[in-house]
């Protein structure tokens, strides 16, 4: 399937490509699939070696993007020259008001595509104030319906103060384009062609 447009194969950065420092406007997943980076964190966005000072970290390698802002703002988006059917990628120290009182949501991820966007916490039923520094998860979405092209990391209103995050091993699967499906269709149908001969051959 991988000479018929990469169907459903899924596209990784894990940045180590990339030299530490400022985030590059483009970024790169091979196979045609690249992505427009915009930092929009109040406190700083960059390609970080080793561990950050919130305590973000690598997942594999050395390099992240680890980013900080204040609480009802951003942290990054990314923008995507082609519609994506699923999105996933590590996260670190993200969320992590362990002791604090009261009411904290959680960082949040927004999807946007021409169908609209939706919000999706990024610790889905994690109670913020019981996870400690250092922490680390994965979170991922597939959506098969609502194709999106744009990621927003965000840090929302009512949570404490500034947040930091570490992101790593961004993965991406992409719609295919219309000649896809067909170079795919046509190869099923001399396959299912073939096998039909074959069969008929041993009778």
């Amino acid at each position: 399937m991988t000479a018929a447009g990469n169907i459903g194969v899924i596209r990784l950065n894990d940045f180590e490509a990339l030299p530490a420092g400022p985030v590059p406007a483009i970024l790169d997943f091979g196979g045609g699939l690249q992505a427009s980076f915009v930092a929009s964190a109040t406190n700083g966005t960059e390609l970080t070696e080793g561990i950050g000072d919130f305590f973000e970290f690598p997942i594999s390698g050395s390099k992240h993007i680890t980013s900080v802002t204040l609480q009802g703002t951003t942290f990054w988006s990314m923008t995507f020259n082609q519609e994506l059917r699923a999105i996933g990628f590590c996260a670190t120290d993200m969320s992590d008001w362990a002791g604090s009182s009261g009411t904290i949501p959680p960082l949040q991820v927004e999807l946007a595509g021409s169908g609209g966007s939706v919000n999706y916490d990024l610790t889905p039923g994690i109670d913020p104030t019981t996870v400690a520094n250092a922490s680390v998860a994965f979170f991922g979405v597939v959506d098969a319906d609502n194709p999106f092209n744009q990621i927003t990391l965000v840090h929302p209103a009512h949570a404490l103060t500034e947040d930091a995050v570490g992101i790593d091993n961004l993965m991406a699967v992409a719609v295919p384009e219309p000649e896809t499906w067909l170079t795919m269709l046509t190869g099923l149908g001399l396959l299912g062609w073939r096998l039909r001969r074959n069969r008929t051959r041993q009778a």
